[in-house]
């Protein structure tokens, strides 16, 4: 088997892997997929005075609050423990004091099948060879999520407030808040009420990437732009269960950042729309508040970089379509929905069929196309050449 880590956007794909197939990846969710929770005691050392029940305990319980309900195992990493394997075996552990995290997590990304969520204590340094095998690993669909045992919200497993400390501590791969299915916790929903409140939205996710390296990568920003007036959403449509299947749609075409929807044109929501639009984290613009075009000039002007995404496909001759050429030169992602001919797209899947680059075709994702011609695979060894020599070794042997 061979594997493709790719330069720019951390893109893995295995060798003979379908492409084109993304429903293992776009189908599930996440909150219920396998965890794992990896841990490096050597750098952060579990407290010898912990109870490693309870220690297990309460990383699931944090888990659980971040939405993950699925976790496997939790494996500590070198060190010495003086606990027994019983002691392990009841908390739900194994200790591994020869392993190497790092290894385990490049022999993972060659060998993982269906997506998994991996928690890793403490987080890498943003600079090492394993930060970069996370960021391929979240490319490949994976959940990445690092504990910062000295976060400022919380000292990691505090007596007091363990499992909340635990939540406080946990970060999402870019050094934020954790990203859970398209949207970042404890983000609200952004009220706009004109251009300037639009301005700013977009100044502040360009100020959130100017600090965070990652962002050019499969970890940043995405936004949708939806026109209301020409694709508008059925009244018995499940408003939120739309929004969960365009951020898992942009998850299966590659990106792993916050995924901002704005709807435009539609008539003024009553109260149980507005709360059904703001459990979506959809950022509903009325009609008279903002004209789509006009926003995408906003946007182009913000220099915000990520995935652009429009639905519906806009007329080839409109204004819109001529700032949409403009966004493609600057080597922003465009992607267009061109809406299926028997009514509204209804499933992730669905979303991703329909989705077409800027002069139709499948869609080009940071240069290449993501669909049938894209094959980059590469000898996976000729990545190896600059690691440790124990690194090598244990991967050959």
């Amino acid at each position: 088997m061979k594997i493709s880590l790719h330069p720019l956007d951390e893109t893995v794909w295995l060798d003979g892997a379908d492409v084109e197939d993304l429903s293992e990846f776009i189908t599930d969710d996440i909150g219920y997929r396998n965890t794992e929770v990896l841990w490096d005691v050597v750098r952060f050392p579990i407290p010898p005075c912990a109870n490693l029940k309870a220690v297990g305990t309460r990383i699931r319980l944090a888990l659980g609050e971040l939405g993950l309900h699925g976790c496997d195992r939790i494996t500590a990493y070198g060190g010495s423990i003086n606990r027994s394997k019983e002691d392990f075996n009841k908390a739900g552990m194994v200790h591994e004091p020869q392993g190497k995290m790092v290894v385990d997590l490049v022999l993972y990304a060659r060998t993982s099948g269906a997506p998994r969520n991996l928690m890793v204590i403490p987080g890498p340094d943003p600079d090492s060879e394993m930060h970069r095998v996370l960021k391929c690993l979240q490319a490949r669909h994976h959940g990445v999520l690092l504990v910062n045992p000295e976060a400022p919200d919380g000292l990691f497993l505090s007596d007091s407030v363990s499992v909340k400390s635990v939540v406080a501590c946990t970060q999402a791969l870019d050094g934020g808040k954790p990203i859970i299915r398209g949207t970042r916790m404890e983000d609200t929903t952004p009220v706009i009420n004109g251009y300037f409140s639009l301005d700013s939205l977009f100044s502040q996710f360009l100020g959130n990437s100017s600090l965070r390296s990652s962002c050019h990568g499969s970890v940043r920003n995405a936004f949708v732009f939806w026109d209301l007036v020409k694709y508008p959403i059925p009244t018995r449509v499940y408003v939120p269960s739309v929004a969960r299947d365009i951020r898992a749609a942009l998850q299966g075409l590659g990106n792993h950042g916050c995924v901002e929807i704005l709807a435009f044109g539609g008539d003024k929501l009553n109260q149980r729309q507005g709360v059904l639009y703001n459990e979506a984290r959809i950022i509903y613009i009325p009609q008279g508040v903002c004209e789509m075009a006009e926003a995408l000039k906003y946007f182009q002007d913000s220099g915000v970089p990520g995935t652009l995404m429009v639905i519906p496909r806009p007329d080839p001759d409109s204004e819109m379509h001529r700032v949409l050429k403009c966004l493609q030169s600057r080597h922003d992602d465009l992607l267009f929905v061109k809406p299926p001919d028997d009514g509204f797209f209804y499933l992730a899947h669905s979303i991703v069929g329909c989705t077409e680059g800027l002069y139709g075709g499948k869609p080009l994702i940071r240069g290449r196309r993501r669909m049938e011609d894209a094959h980059v695979i590469q000898d996976f060894s000729s990545k190896l050449i600059s690691l440790p020599k124990l690194f090598v070794s244990a991967i050959v042997n």
